[in-house]
């Protein structure tokens, strides 16, 4: 049985909140792998304010790309690279970022053109542009891996918040 997609209860909480930490916000995935599969949904979603309520809008922009079975199967597939364990991981340079990641798209091309069928993919072409939509989002992923960028860059918000959070608090303007 296909499980089905968790719907959004909170659609704001995709973007950081006022008590989140901008790190937490950063080491996770959810809004990537949330796109991706809307993406092969053949739709997108819309949150608009109308009267100060914020409302949910489905627009299909197509058809599905592949059926709910193949859909749950990209995404295993999408998470386990896109995922919080992952962000903290390093490659010392692109090329062997790209070894993986062409590892990585190999088997998910061997996935989808295995289960073409059982999956609801009518033509090779349709596989190709799965392959892109999902693999557009993993490169731009593993890339923030590349020498320890995304590490690095977290360790530095770290200790900016750390410092702000220890400097004593200072009145109106910064005047004590």
């Amino acid at each position: 049985m296909v499980q089905e997609s968790p719907e959004i209860e909170n659609p704001t909480q995709y973007f950081p909140q006022k008590d989140d930490s901008s790190i937490r916000f950063r080491l996770d995935p959810s809004k990537i792998l949330y796109e991706i599969q809307k993406k092969l949904q053949g739709s997108y979603t819309e949150y608009v304010w109308v009267e100060g309520q914020l409302e949910k809008k489905e627009h299909n922009i197509g058809k599905k790309l592949i059926n709910d079975e193949g859909i749950q199967k990209v995404m295993t597939h999408a998470s386990s690279i896109i995922n919080q364990a992952t962000v903290l991981g390093n490659f010392k340079d692109s090329n062997e970022k790209n070894r993986f990641f062409l590892f990585w798209k190999k088997n998910l091309r061997k996935e989808l053109y295995i289960n073409k069928y059982n999956y609801g993919i009518e033509t090779s072409s349709a596989v190709n542009h799965i392959l892109i939509v999902v693999s557009a989002f993993a490169d731009l992923f593993l890339t923030r891996l590349i020498g320890r960028k995304e590490a690095e860059s977290l360790e530095k918000t770290h200790n900016i918040v750390e410092n702000v959070n220890q400097e004593p608090r200072k009145g109106l303007l910064g005047f004590r």
